[in-house]
């Protein structure tokens, strides 16, 4: 559970703000990959070949990938960058030690991709109207329906501001449910603070991931196995530094001391 003092620490990056040289993040996420590119390699690979497999199950296969698989992977995958950044030994086993708080995050999967959908309901209600959805789903049945995309007005990609400022905004609320031991609303919610406090910032930096992602997707599979895990291991160092995540264990040990 986090301690007091250390909630008042997160309050005041949400009241004062805080530097973010995002160029150092990157750089820093490349240098954890390269320590331990085997073993990023191979859960990534894995990783797509699950989403793969499960994603490819009728109905429930997307869901289950949004709400279990994907937590699952991703805190795994900053579970480890944390431990190769403290210098810790670090093995295939690390990347499911997120399982030990399956239930939050789990459950922070469900509200936050509730909530994102309730943010896009506007924006699906009116390019519904212009057949978007029917050539969304004929997609599966055709794949060169993909040319035939439907026309409909550019102002109603305003509807999607909330659903991208949501995403950006709950992007650490899996870090904070493990790492701090918070609920997931509460992990949320904090996640939600202390971003919006330099969201532009972090919509770049995001942005800039993504191209990132994509320069690995055009080098098909292999070169998405050289730049997925980076992009991953990046949120992790921007939030660890952020939050001052190695202080919550120097509190823990002061805690024991005696006076």
């Amino acid at each position: 559970m986090i301690s007091e003092q250390k909630r008042a620490q997160l309050q005041s990056l949400v009241d004062h703000g805080y530097s973010f040289p995002f160029s150092d993040y990157i750089s820093q996420a490349f240098d954890i990959f390269q320590r331990k590119m085997g073993l990023f390699i191979g859960f990534i690979l894995m990783y797509l070949v699950t989403t793969a497999v499960i994603g490819s199950i009728p109905l429930f296969g997307d869901i289950a990938v949004q709400v279990l698989i994907d937590p699952i992977f991703t805190i795994g995958m900053f579970i480890v960058s944390h431990k190769i950044a403290r210098n810790e030994v670090s093995g295939f086993e690390d990347f499911f030690k997120g399982t030990d708080r399956l239930g939050d995050l789990i459950l922070t999967a469900v509200i936050s991709n509730a909530i994102t959908v309730a943010a896009a309901l506007p924006f699906i209600f009116f390019v519904w109207q212009y057949g978007i959805l029917d050539w969304f789903w004929a997609l599966e049945a055709d794949s060169e329906a993909i040319f035939n995309i439907p026309e409909f007005p550019s102002w109603t990609t305003i509807f999607l501001i909330p659903v991208i400022y949501i995403s950006v905004a709950y992007s650490w609320g899996y870090q904070f449910v493990y790492f701090y031991g918070m609920q997931a609303w509460e992990g949320l919610e904090w996640s939600r603070q202390i971003i919006t406090k330099r969201w532009f910032t972090f919509f770049g930096f995001s942005f800039l991931l993504g191209l990132i992602a994509i320069s690995g997707v055009l080098l098909l599979v292999v070169g998405l196995l050289l730049t997925l895990p980076p992009v991953i291991i990046a949120q992790y160092v921007a939030f660890a530094d952020i939050s001052k995540l190695d202080d919550e264990i120097e509190e823990d040990i002061s805690d024991h001391l005696i006076v």
